[in-house]
């Protein structure tokens, strides 16, 4: 029985001491909860590395058990330290860990679930055991089949990706991860090869509604009982095994920062002799061994000995005492991790104001590096900005601003401040515009936060701003907002139809659209799928008509993409999906007209595609901006590269690279005999991600990835324009 491990990854649950200056660190409400999340995966040996991977890509949610998200935490940093409280109730807790991939050899992903209640007074351990998401594959040859077939491949996958195990795979019982999309359950498989003639062999079949933590084992064996190929048959048995756990393996966050009633990610701005104590608390689910303070202003204190930085946690008891002296107190403060006591989980640094009221004005910066038992490492960054400003501005983020909108933001750095607000105008163009801050809170007291949105900018344009308080202004910020790119040939009235083939771009030009009738050209020039139509158009000279046509033996649906044709393998097509952009476009404005026929062409679909012979085929128009991920094929980088081989590889656009989507499917014939606009939103999943490239696809069969749709459907396009606000 293979050995599998148990990942813990434990979201360090410390319920605190309750001395006075520690009870806000420990919160209040009805309940308290701790979180445990643990991970059951199927590796002998777990390196670093890998447990980097599965940390990296923890979330977890805490949800009403009647409906209604109350938690979020999106990384693993995000989840506390501590015990946190929780209003009486009953609730779900979910989490997802590592990397959802379509198909890899070393990424795996886990879910977990549990049911939970909140109980008044009470603190509550929550343990999510997370249990491999992943359909599994290995395959195995019989000894001697290379006595009659040279060559030969298993390619196993699905529609968004698939990989090819080698005699040498097989021998090293190497292990394939698939994440299965969620409408297509079946794993397919194809064994090739070439026998002992010179002939090929194929043969191919589909594991039905594989399922999640189930490893499929293919075993290739072969008979002499008959001369199908050169005097043996092949035989491929499939194995369903249940991958099960049996040992433990500890996956423990690394040690988690947090300021005692502000946020240590942000500078602490004061007048001089106002900040006051600052106490850093350092939490870890395991003992912490070492913690390092490192400043320039600690080099004129008398604890040092050259140098910058000092050891205050295993350091001397001399020194320590020393920086106690001069206002800056180190110890360790007893915690409790889940139900044990712990004595070196939690860590505190109180820079007190005997210290904080020394520092001159400007910024004063503390790097503090807290090691655990585990040698993990974390490192935060503490900043004192004092100033005799009242107020102080926060730089502005990719979040914070578009091409034609910006939020500027400031924070009250002194008490008894009267009015904030910002002056701005393009960079060095005229006056000055003021516009007044709205504060976050009512109270405009020392750290209160303020804002203000500005509409109405010009893309692409650099903007100063400054932070305002009476007769205070403060130091010139800038940003620049986003461009509002568009793209070539839009109108599509540039083509060259001097060849076989017909193409989206003027003869000469530079190519950025392209279509599937490099495929389809193949038998005949009369079997161009993409064509101009100077008929049915809404502007210019042409519009795009896509026509889904049966190619002598093959479907092929009309489509055009943002991309290039890369080749035809067999009878199916390789594609480079994508082109560079990195605007933020909230909509895609196009004209089209639809006109579909009943489907009479249905290939190899996956189970949750339920269309057959006989009903009405759908268009699809659909756009995604991605980050700079990339493909690789015959030595070029793509943002995607699709090929409709069997099973296909195809575009995911729940994909880790998709920074939003959008798109339209036309399920009927649109009305009237002319082109009509439609908008397509794009749904932003992260708006603090500049894209990279930009994805569009028409295509007149939905489903023409797996020759499917109704020959003589028809798509045209004209006059795809890109919104911005």
């Amino acid at each position: 029985m293979k050995k599998i491990k148990l990942l813990y990854i434990m979201a360090a649950g410390l319920v605190l001491a309750t001395a006075c200056s520690e009870e806000k660190f420990e919160g209040s409400g009805e309940g308290n909860i701790v979180l445990n999340t643990s991970v059951s995966t199927d590796m002998t040996v777990v390196s670093r590395a890998i447990e980097d991977d599965i940390k990296a890509g923890t979330m977890i949610w805490i949800s009403r058990a009647e409906g209604g998200l109350v938690r979020r935490y999106n990384t693993l940093a995000d989840v506390p330290t501590g015990a946190f409280p929780m209003l009486s109730g009953s609730y779900i807790a979910e989490a997802w860990a590592g990397d959802s991939v379509s198909a890899s050899w070393d990424k795996r992903y886990f879910k977990g679930y549990t049911e939970f209640a909140v109980k008044g007074g009470e603190t509550s351990e929550v343990n999510i055991l997370c249990k491999i998401a992943n359909v599994a594959a290995e395959v195995k040859y019989q000894d001697g089949l290379g006595s009659y077939l040279s060559d030969y491949t298993m390619t196993v996958g699905h529609r968004r990706g698939a990989l090819d195990f080698t005699v040498e795979d097989a021998a090293d019982g190497r292990r394939a991860y698939f994440m299965m999309p969620s409408n297509d359950k079946n794993l397919a498989w194809t064994f090739k090869g070439t026998q002992l003639n010179g002939d090929s062999f194929e043969q191919e079949g589909v594991i039905e509604n594989a399922q999640p933590g189930h490893l499929y084992v293919l075993n290739v064996s072969y008979s002499t009982q008959s001369s199908d190929i050169g005097g043996a048959i092949v035989t491929i048995k499939i194995d369903d095994k249940v991958i099960e756990v049996n040992d433990n393996i500890e996956l423990i966050a690394p040690p988690a920062f947090k300021g005692y009633d502000f946020d240590i990610s942000k500078p602490v701005t004061a007048a001089k002799g106002e900040i006051g104590d600052r106490t850093v608390f350092i939490s870890s689910a395991v003992d912490i061994v070492s913690v390092v303070l490192d400043s320039e202003e600690l080099a004129g204190l008398d604890v040092m000995e050259g140098g910058t930085d000092v050891e205050i946690a295993a350091g001397s008891a001399s020194a320590i005492a020393a920086l106690d002296e001069h206002g800056i107190s180190c110890r360790y403060v007893a915690a409790v991790v889940g139900n044990e006591q712990k004595e070196k989980s939690l860590f505190r640094i109180n820079f007190t104001e005997k210290f904080t009221n020394t520092l001159a004005d400007g910024e004063h910066t503390f790097v503090i590096s807290a090691t655990d038992s585990k040698n993990q490492i974390s490192t935060a960054t503490l900043t004192f900005n004092v100033s005799d400003a009242p107020v102080a501005s926060v730089p502005v983020s990719p979040a914070d601003y578009s091409s034609r909108k910006a939020i500027l933001r400031g924070t009250v750095t002194k008490n008894d401040v009267e009015s904030v607000g910002f002056r701005y105008r393009a960079a060095n163009a005229g006056e000055w515009q003021y516009i007044d801050g709205t504060p976050v809170s009512r109270a405009l007291a020392m750290g209160t936060e303020f804002y203000a949105e500005l509409t109405d900018l010009v893309p692409g344009t650099n903007y100063e701003y400054k932070v305002v308080s009476g007769d205070f202004e403060s130091a010139v910020q800038t940003f620049v907002t986003d461009s509002e790119p568009q793209l070539p040939n839009s109108g599509f009235d540039e083509w060259d139809t001097s060849s076989k083939a017909y193409l989206l771009y003027a003869p000469g030009g530079e190519m950025f659209w392209d279509s599937g009738n490099h495929g389809s050209t193949t038998i005949g020039a009369k079997y161009n799928i993409t064509m101009p139509d100077s008929e049915m158009k809404h502007s210019g000279l042409y519009s795009v008509k896509m026509v889904s046509t049966k190619v002598v033996i093959k479907f092929a649906a009309g489509n055009m993409f943002v991309g290039k044709y890369l080749e035809t393998a067999g009878t199916n097509g390789v594609l480079g999906w994508g082109r560079p952009f990195n605007g933020r476009p909230k909509a895609l404005r196009v004209w089209a007209k639809y006109s579909p026929v009943n489907i009479d062409n249905v290939g190899s679909l996956p189970s949750n595609i339920s269309v057959k012979k006989g009903d009405l085929d759908n268009g699809i128009i659909y756009i995604a901006l991605v980050d700079d991920t990339k493909d690789s094929y015959n030595g070029d980088q793509w943002p995607c590269v699709v090929k409709t081989a069997s099973p296909p590889q195809l575009f995911d656009k729940d994909g880790a690279n998709v920074i939003a989507y959008g798109e339209k499917v036309f399920t009927e014939a649109t009305s009237g005999n002319e082109l009509m606009e439609f908008t397509i939103p794009l749904d932003y999943y992260d708006n603090a991600r500049i894209p990279s490239n930009i994805i569009l696809v028409a295509s007149a069969s939905r489903y023409g990835d797996y020759f499917t749709g109704g020959a003589g459907s028809t798509l045209w396009v004209d006059d795809i324009e890109l919104i911005y606000e």
